[in-house]
């Protein structure tokens, strides 16, 4: 979450801790400053507050083991909250962490980022996005990186063989792509066609048995946790930054396709029986039941 230069300020003059971080914080050169940033005047983004914070906090000594650090950011925390309480700081109602965005999510921006994600979903637009050609790291980064990712080639050469072997199989991927961006709204469709028809013929079944409920339960759980995770990530879109990226969706897609597929088989292995048959049948045990009692 973004932490503007004014909100920073203020925090420096009632928090001793906080001004242990101020020194690395306000340098003009700040690298977290200037990531998405075309221009040269440029603040910390929301994204990369927590980072800049870090690696200030890492400046001043306070990252030597997990007990350090956590000693001083409760220490921050708790002086910040005292501000807060006795009117040095005018702050907002504070809700749990993880929920706070909510107070920063207008509306508007909210219902936008909820269909933007749904139609990116349903769509699969951002889910699958092949390099067009290749792009040179700096050693340096990519030692960086190799150091903890396993599996990733060690200078550019080896990386540009990679995206070669990849480039010359391009076209098996694409086509992938397309079956899987055209497979979702299908099965979307046989989903709905699937639960219309389950309507239209609900006095034509047998659900007497127990087992009959599982699936649409397992169904209605799987687009529960759609549904779910579409609402985070608008939240966190419209309050936080740019959450319409297919890797934020992968989950989503998961749990989608699983839910439309146990819908269709739900439906499919529905018990259907005649109406007629079954009336006869009711008419015929109860016809008994009134000869057993006489």
């Amino acid at each position: 979450m973004p932490i503007n230069a004014e909100q920073r300020r203020l925090v420096y003059e009632v928090s001793p801790a906080a001004r242990d971080l101020a020194e690395q914080l306000e340098r003009p050169d700040n690298q977290w400053r200037f990531i998405n940033c075309p221009s040269g005047t440029c603040d910390f983004g929301g994204g990369w507050m927590i980072w800049a914070m870090r690696e200030a906090a890492a400046a001043a000594g306070f990252f030597r083991d997990a007990e350090t650090a956590q000693r001083y950011f409760g220490r921050l925390s708790q002086e910040i909250d005292d501000a807060c309480s006795d009117g040095r700081l005018s702050c907002r109602p504070r809700l749990p962490a993880s929920l706070q965005p909510l107070q920063r999510a207008p509306l508007d921006a909210l219902v936008d980022s909820l269909g933007r994600l749904s139609s990116d979903l349903l769509t699969s637009r951002t889910l699958i996005d092949f390099q067009p050609e290749y792009t040179p790291i700096p050693q340096e980064i990519r030692d960086e990186y190799t150091a903890i990712v396993r599996g990733l080639p060690e200078d550019n050469a080896a990386g540009r063989a990679e995206f070669e072997r990849f480039d010359q199989r391009r076209e098996f991927f694409e086509g992938w792509a397309a079956t899987y961006r055209t497979a979702v709204p299908v099965l979307l469709a046989a989903a709905v066609v699937c639960v219309l028809l389950a309507v239209a013929l609900r006095r034509r079944t047998a659900p007497r048995r127990a087992a009959f409920w599982l699936l649409p339960a397992l169904a209605t759980a799987l687009l529960a946790g759609v549904a779910v995770r579409l609402v985070l990530l608008s939240i966190i879109d419209a309050a936080e930054y740019d959450a319409a990226q297919g890797r934020y969706q992968l989950p989503n897609h998961v749990l989608l396709v699983a839910a439309l597929v146990v819908v269709i088989a739900a439906v499919v292995s529905r018990p259907w029986t005649p109406a007629e048959p079954a009336a006869r049948a009711r008419r015929r045990q109860s016809r008994g039941g009134c000869r057993r009692r006489r």
